[in-house]
């Protein structure tokens, strides 16, 4: 098995690892340099089964303890170093309300489970406009790790199955990672389909990368190629490596087909390198500045996003300047050779032969390896354990007197609401953004259909016992207003049913939405599926609202758009005026893009009329097809709470002590109850009869 070292693929590495810098720094330069990460995992599949197959061939065995002690010394401490820095510089930089999430994504990277708390994030529909975590990174050296774990034990038990039934162990290796890695890539093909986002980030959607390299390592000795076609391997992988940097964007579905492109080519580099002759390719991979950038490639890819996202915080930014480009590149490329020279290189032992003379030096080493990975989880569990002392505290501090009643919300924003009560009321205070890490349960699958199903999900609100229903339809646009209808139904004794799926209006139209590939077909059946609900429910009324959202298939015009949707809604407004149910339509929430209030409120570099001014800024003024869907069907009622979330045209991050929106276009829970005085208003005047008990 091929195990010497390689210098063209210490140079294979340092590309690896500049392209995915480079479009963390700048993704317009290199749309698709994500693919970075491809290449590596082609890249250690490679090595890792050369280096246990050798060992395999040699002795019969593999010694899981050995392997996995190196593992731990190579990876884990450089590693370690990382998260605690970012749990320094998170107390330091971000704001309080990423505190928690950096938390438990430390924790997750440590545990090397990340891949997974990002793909269940991923799915997790208030998640899109989340900020970047430091350390989301760490998804792709989670899937290596779990790698680690699952491919040597694999390989011990092939080979002994092999050696029971007197097969060529070898042959049968050959055999099974290939069936593996055709199993993986097609698995890989349609979950890109049916469920991107946590395809992503899967292992199983991942280890053929891995597998291909396996793959490489077990049968190359096999093959016999002349030097001219290894040398066309070795270009041919180059370009096609080159090629998928301009070719693949973030809106490409991927892994999928697209990701065979990098991940081949990567292939055909390592494959064509073993004899591939000079060229002026070679020379650049093997070229000292290139071998030096693969030997720290590892920790300089630990270091760059951390220091990425905590500059644009200090600054204030998402985009860095270009000094600041070049300061995090030359910050990441000084701590990486500092953490390989007295990390990497301090904790990891010499290359270990099999010799029965140094068995027992193994089993100490693989025990020391056991208590180092011990302690160095124990310093990070302390570190993330210390900055969340510091968070509760800082909560406390912050809601140290804050009550109901200092707390009004919109409120205040009532002609009758009688402030000569709280004289002192402050009306711009420090809000409480820490509460809005918790999602309300009406925006989280106990309430919402999900985007990969179809059935309808429900969830009750309101008087249990109530002799009236009120049905809440739509997305998170309209599930956000279930505080507000839960109020009024507490109060006046109706029963409130929310039926809502993720991204997805009341349209019987096809839609468009960001992170789903192609159309949204689930969208177009939960709305088939809804007709059957409410017929058997027969609410007293139905109340809906909707986001915006794109029409794929319609003209580009933004009016011709508008009138498109807006035709739909109207038509399904009108199936349920057909059955005798009122509807009570809201009107698009503002949305502003890429603008959070809780992470402005929560910076300590701003204040609140400077997160206003943001806000402003970033709204989005479109027009509403909402109403034009009320005036193609005249009996539909429409509730407007646009001047109360931007009086006069300026929106405020903070109403009452409240702050307003969780997110670039969702308001918060506390908010929303604050609003249902004029909820309850234009209810009233929409529907009159619904509130024949008043005086």
């Amino acid at each position: 098995m091929p195990t010497k070292h390689r210098s063209d693929i210490q140079g294979l590495r340092a590309i690896a690892v500049g392209i995915v810098i480079l479009y963390h720094v700048r993704p317009a330069w290199f749309p698709g340099g994500f693919v970075g990460v491809d290449v590596f995992f082609v890249i250690s599949g490679y090595l890792i089964t050369a280096s246990l197959v050798a060992e395999a061939v040699a002795t019969g065995s593999v010694s899981l303890r050995r392997f996995w002690a190196r593992r731990v010394r190579r990876l884990l401490p450089a590693a370690t170093v990382v998260l605690v820095a970012v749990l320094a510089g998170t107390a330091a930089v971000l704001p309080l309300a990423q505190w928690n999430v950096v938390i438990g994504q430390v924790a997750a990277s440590a545990l090397s489970v990340q891949n997974w708390v990002l793909a269940s994030e991923s799915v997790s529909y208030l998640q899109a406009s989340a900020q970047p975590s430091p350390v989301q990174h760490f998804w792709s050296l989670s899937v290596e790790e779990q790698f680690y774990i699952v491919w040597p034990l694999a390989i011990v038990a092939v080979v002994a199955l092999a050696s029971r039934f007197g097969r060529d162990r070898l042959t049968v290796l050959r055999v099974t990672v290939s069936v593996l890695a055709v199993a993986s890539l097609l698995y890989s093909l349609a979950a890109t389909t049916l469920t991107p986002d946590l395809a992503y980030f899967s292992t199983a959607t991942r280890a053929w990368e891995l597998l291909i390299g396996a793959a490489l390592a077990l049968w190359l000795p096999l093959i016999r190629v002349s030097k001219r076609m290894s040398s066309l391997a070795f270009v041919g992988g180059l370009a096609a490596i080159a090629a998928s940097v301009w070719l693949i964007t973030p809106e490409t579905a991927f892994p999928g087909y697209a990701a065979l492109l990098p991940t081949l080519g990567a292939a055909g580099v390592i494959g064509g390198g073993l004899a591939a002759g000079p060229s002026v390719a070679r020379r650049l991979l093997e070229c000292r500045p290139m071998v030096w950038i693969g030997d720290v490639s590892y920790s300089l890819y630990l270091w760059h996003w951390p220091l990425i996202v905590l500059l644009g915080a200090w600054l204030g930014t998402a985009t860095l300047p270009v000094w600041a480009v070049a300061a995090v590149i030359a910050a990441a490329l000084v701590l990486a050779a500092l953490s390989k020279r007295y990390i990497e290189d301090a904790f990891r032992t010499r290359r270990i032969m099999p010799s029965a003379a140094r068995v027992a030096r193994m089993r100490r080493i693989a025990r020391s390896s056991v208590t180092l990975a011990a302690a160095l989880l124990a310093v990070t569990a302390l570190s993330a354990g210390l900055l969340r002392a510091e968070l509760v505290r800082s909560v406390d501090a912050e809601r140290a007197g804050q009550s109901a009643e200092n707390m009004p919300g919109a409120r205040l924003l009532d002609p009758d609401f009688d402030r000569s009560a709280f004289p002192d009321l402050p009306t711009r205070p420090a809000p409480d953004v820490i509460a809005l890490a918790d999602v309300e349960r009406q925006l989280t699958p106990e309430c919402m259909t999900v985007v990969a199903e179809t059935a309808v999900t429900s969830c009750d609100a309101g008087d249990p016992d109530g002799q009236r229903t009120m049905l809440l339809l739509g997305d998170s646009h309209a599930a956000e207003w279930l505080p507000a209808l839960d109020e009024i139904g507490k109060d006046e004794g109706w029963k409130v049913v929310l039926a809502a799926k993720q991204s997805c209006p009341l349209l019987d139209l096809p839609v468009d939405v960001a992170g789903i590939n192609g159309i949204y077909h689930q969208c177009v059946e939960w709305n088939g599926n809804l007709r059957g609900f409410v017929e058997a429910l027969r609410p007293d009324l139905v109340v809906t609202s909707a986001s915006y959202y794109e029409h794929p298939e319609g003209p580009a015009s933004r009016d011709a758009v508008d009138r498109i949707v807006g035709e739909g809604y109207a038509e399904q407004y009108g199936f349920l005026l057909g059955l005798g149910i009122p509807v009570a339509a809201i009107a698009e929430t503002p949305v502003f893009t890429g603008f959070s209030a809780a992470e402005c409120l929560s910076r300590r570099t701003l204040d609140i009329d400077d997160c206003d001014r943001r806000m402003t800024e970033a709204r989005i003024d479109q027009g509403s097809r909402i109403r034009i869907a009320a005036q193609l069907a005249p009996d539909v009622s429409v509730l407007d709470f646009t001047d109360l979330l931007c009086p006069d045209g300026t929106c405020t991050t903070v109403v009452g002590n409240v702050v307003t929106f969780r997110d670039d276009n969702h308001i918060t829970d506390p908010f929303a109850r604050s609003l249902t005085w004029s909820m309850r208003a234009q209810l009233r005047d929409a529907e009159p009869r619904l509130f024949a008990n008043d005086e």
